[in-house]
């Protein structure tokens, strides 16, 4: 620093100066390595200081974005299982306000296949067969149109129109359901068949109307039932006795007094078929199941009836059978009746 001092302050000696100046600048190189070689270490370590920094933020972020992960799969979870309790409550209440249906059902199923099992043991006991396929329902309905059309055409001296006429009026009934079983009691198999050629099964009798003719006929099987014929007989007579005012009544009561002379002819007719149409009786439970009758205090018959009834209007029959038989069901080949 002296020399320094003493070069401005004016020494002049060239040599002397030279000397002072490179000692300085070789001192300065010194003490600028020493100072470089400071900051540079100085600057080492504040890079390895921000490389951990840099590690220790990267590492925290991880960890925030896996706890995040960890956070938000919980929750989805969560939400899940929320979701399936809900439902199975839900279910648990639609369970609870079933059950007393569910129950209802399942005692119904029983009783039906209860009542299927008995129907089999019953057509095993009895050797009951169910053979009516599409073309014996056709047969059949078609020997119905055949009969009712014939003692039309017997007991009615009419030309060609006439009887294109009762033709055309006995199809249509026959179109229109009120030849078609009613259902109750009827066998399975054979209300499939008749559905299957169109024919309506009908849930109720027809309401009995007095302004049109009826055709009525009966086959009976055992001697029991054919003491019931002089019923059918006084029955008819007096069913169109107070009709006799009305237009045509002494021909309807002659119609049915012939048809009701035909009746042994047609019972050998049907007798031939009863094994092809003639269809089981239904039992327990039925109204006209022994059972029934004795827990109605009934004298039950000791063979059940078998009675085949082709007529046009199910209620002109409910007098026509014994006290004892009134409330009671009747299974035909075409035709269930309920006399009541």
């Amino acid at each position: 620093m002296m020399a320094i001092l003493r070069y401005f302050a004016g020494d002049s000696r060239p040599a002397r100066r030279i000397s002072v100046w490179n000692g300085f600048r070789g001192h300065l190189e010194i003490a600028s390595d020493g100072v470089k070689a400071e900051l540079e270490s100085q600057n080492a370590a504040l890079r390895g200081e921000i490389r951990k920094k840099d590690i220790e933020i990267a590492t925290a972020e991880e960890i925030k974005r896996q706890d995040d992960q960890v956070r938000a799969d919980l929750e989805g979870e969560m939400a899940q299982i929320n979701r399936r309790i809900v439902v199975a409550e839900e279910k648990i209440r639609r369970q609870d306000e079933s059950h007393e249906e569910e129950i209802l059902k399942q005692e119904a199923m029983i009783k039906a296949l209860l009542e299927e099992k008995r129907l089999h043991s019953n057509q095993l006991e009895n050797k009951v067969e169910y053979t009516m396929d599409d073309r014996a329902c056709k047969t059949l309905v078609g020997e119905i149109f055949h009969l009712l059309t014939t003692w039309c055409f017997s007991n009615f001296k009419t030309g060609t129109g006439g009887r294109t006429e009762i033709q055309s009026e006995i199809g249509g009934m026959l179109a229109c359901g009120i030849l078609a079983p009613l259902v109750v009691g009827l066998h399975q198999q054979e209300s499939q068949m008749l559905e299957n050629i169109n024919l309506q099964i009908l849930t109720s009798v027809p309401k009995y109307d007095e302004h049109r003719w009826r055709l009525i006929t009966l086959a009976c099987y055992t001697q029991e039932e054919n003491r019931h014929v002089e019923t059918w007989h006084a029955f008819i007579e007096n069913k169109f006795a107070g009709m006799a005012e009305q237009g045509k009544a002494e021909n309807r009561a002659r119609v049915l007094r012939k048809i009701l002379e035909k009746t042994v002819s047609l019972q050998k007719q049907l007798h031939a078929q009863q094994e092809k149409y003639i269809v089981q009786w239904i039992s327990a439970g039925s109204p006209f199941s022994t059972e029934y009758m004795q827990i109605q205090g009934v004298e039950a018959p000791e063979s059940r009836p078998r009675i085949v009834q082709y007529c046009l209007e199910p209620l002109i029959v409910k007098a026509v059978c014994r006290e004892e038989y009134r409330d009671t069901v009747v299974i035909v080949p075409a035709i269930v009746i309920c006399i009541s």
